[in-house]
Formats: structure tokens, sequence, C-alpha cells
């Protein structure tokens, strides 16, 4: 089994206030925040309402809305979002994009994943060193997030 350093691509999200439109930070998962961003977040709030901590977090999602063209955003952009939100005083919208980093891995192999129209995964191609993993990536138009290090005798999915 070899270390090898791959790409990879994650969704992060940027979250910015209303009130003045600054970046107060970034969070990896829309469900789940980081607690020092919670409190910051929670400080911007507590100047506009009486809320407790506490109260705070049992609303927080009547504060943050993700805005982009994604599934589970319901506004499809800022402007739509400000119009909705106009008689609020205060809340904090969510911008995502993609961030490219270097993670080392262990590996035997590299398997290059797809899933078909019924979002069943399949392997597309396999191969024993990444360089040719990433080459096959380019010259059939296949996402480099797609190539998945894999162990002898185990099998990881692509979106396990």
């Amino acid at each position: 089994m070899a270390k090898v350093k791959i790409m990879k691509k994650e969704l992060v999200w940027d979250i910015f206030c209303s009130a003045d439109g600054s970046k107060i930070g970034t969070t990896k998962s829309i469900y789940r925040f980081e607690e020092k961003l919670l409190e910051k977040m929670y400080s911007i709030v507590s100047i506009y309402y009486d809320y407790t901590y506490i109260k705070f977090i049992d609303r927080f999602y009547f504060f943050v809305a993700p805005v982009g063209t994604y599934d589970y955003c319901i506004y499809r952009s800022l402007e739509e979002l400000k119009n909705e939100w106009a008689e609020q005083d205060v809340y904090f919208y969510m911008v995502s994009h993609n961030k490219w980093s270097m993670i080392e891995v262990e590996a035997d192999y590299f398997s290059i994943q797809d899933t078909d129209s019924y979002d069943k995964f399949f392997t597309k191609a396999i191969y024993q060193d990444y360089d040719s993993a990433i080459r096959y990536c380019h010259e059939n138009n296949v996402d480099i997030n797609n190539i998945v290090p894999q162990k002898w005798g185990e099998y990881t999915f692509l979106f396990d």
C-alpha cells in the first residue's frame, strides 16, 4: 500500500451577514456549524433581538438561508432572498463555491466511479497509479473527483 497525494474538490459555504454584507466565516456543511462561528453569529443577532444563546440556536434556521442553484437552496439569487427577507432586521446567507485541496491517502489502486440514470454506482475504470487515473479522466471528460482510492479486499463508494 502506498501513500499518495491526490486532489479533492469539496463544496464549502461562505457565510455573510445582511447588516453590512461582510463575510463572517466559512463552513463545509449547511447543517453543521463550528461553535466559534455560531457564537460570532449570535453576537450579531443579539444586537437586534433579545435572545439567549439557547433561543438563538433553537431558531437558528430562521436566520440562515443557503443561496445558489443546488436543490437544497431555497433562494436562487441574493436579490430573491433580500426581497423575501426584507422585513427581518438581520440574517445570514450562505453562498457556495468549490475548494480544491491536496490530501494524502493510502491506496493499493484507484477506481474511477460514476452513477447511472438510477443513481447506482458503477466502476468505469481501475488504475494502479493516480497519474494514470487522472489521465483517463482528462481523456474521457470525467471529473477527477470521481477517482476513489481503494485498498485490496475493500471497496469504497464514490459518496461514502
